[in-house]
């Protein structure tokens, strides 16, 4: 028989459950996913965690329950447990596709790309591959490499209040516009980054354009019709690739990306912006200091020369206005 990519999943049928254990399981989780949907993070995980303490050890419904937990901690932006979590959930289900997509996803937000890549590269080798992996690993390759991720099918340039089309002539990357459409309730404003935006640029720009909304969570919706939260670069990246998926290549338009601004419960709830945009911005910050320092010394060169220029000295050596040796 011919080799193929593996299977997701290869281990042994567990022991079926108790039907009145299994429905008091299934009912703890559903009732830990509404809490969850609700995003009160905290009851959800105390539902999936009654769940487990009715299964056996090495059940299989364990796997699901304790990605569900990291989910939950992914929400959070309490990376490291949910890393915990999916690790747990891999003992159990050593080739769970859910656990290794979610570890991959915080193990990244924490900057440890070469882990994550390792969890995405297992994924590729199966059947669960796609393209959203396959991209992926080539963002994660370039981020282990030191080089700023590459967008899948090009850049993005400004064309339009709502829209951008595919970039055209010899004009680098980083200054190809992209638009994202912002909605706060019934509101939604327009914004125009760049196509290297990250989650810093991002969320000034929201805040700029919902001064009054005060502390906020920015969501943006998947493939699967998820809303993922926005915490660092990557995630602007990932929204913007989804955009450029449905891109109508006849005429070259590129649709916004489409960005949920949630009011957030208190400043803690807020990712924080990871540290290396943050020392990003300072850089720039600090760039446009020094440009307009040097605009400054160049501007008050031009005016010392022009004053030069309309002064002469007397004999005595006194400066006099050029405008006093004019006759009426």
């Amino acid at each position: 028989m011919a080799k193929g990519k593996k299977s997701p999943s290869a281990k042994k049928p567990e022991a079926a459950l108790d039907s009145e254990v299994a429905q008091k399981v299934t009912a703890l989780k559903n009732e830990g996913n509404k809490m969850f949907a609700e995003r009160d993070y905290t009851k959800a995980i105390e539902q999936y965690e009654e769940a487990m303490k009715m299964l056996p050890d090495g059940a299989a419904e364990r796997a699901d329950l304790l990605c569900n937990k990291a989910a939950c901690f992914y929400a959070v932006n309490k990376l490291k447990e949910a890393v915990k979590e999916c690790g747990s959930a891999l003992e159990v289900a050593p080739n769970s596709i859910k656990a290794l997509k979610h570890r991959a996803k915080a193990l990244e937000k924490q900057g440890l790309y070469k882990q994550a890549l390792t969890d995405i590269q297992a994924i590729n080798k199966t059947d669960a591959a796609s393209d959203d992996s396959r991209e992926a690993e080539r963002r994660l390759k370039d981020l282990v490499a030191g080089r700023r991720p590459s967008l899948a099918n090009g850049g993005a340039r400004a064309a339009g209040p709502t829209s951008a089309q595919a970039p055209r002539g010899p004009r680098s990357i980083t200054q190809w516009p992209f638009s994202a459409k912002c909605s706060l309730g019934n509101e939604t404003r327009l914004v125009q980054l760049t196509a290297t935006a990250g989650y810093a640029d991002l969320l000034n720009a929201v805040k700029s354009k919902f001064p009054n909304a005060g502390d906020v969570i920015l969501k943006y919706v998947d493939k699967e019709g998820d809303l993922v939260t926005i915490t660092n670069r990557s995630d602007v990246q990932a929204a913007l690739t989804e955009a450029l998926k449905q891109m109508d290549r006849r005429l070259g338009i590129i649709p916004p990306i489409r960005v949920q601004v949630v009011p957030a419960a208190s400043k803690a709830d807020v990712p924080q912006i990871p540290f290396e945009e943050m020392q990003e911005a300072q850089r720039l910050l600090q760039q446009q200091y020094q440009q307009l320092a040097a605009a400054q010394q160049a501007q008050q060169q031009q005016q010392q020369q022009q004053q030069q220029k309309q002064t002469a000295q007397t004999p005595s050596g006194e400066m006099i206005e050029i405008d006093d040796w004019l006759v009426d």
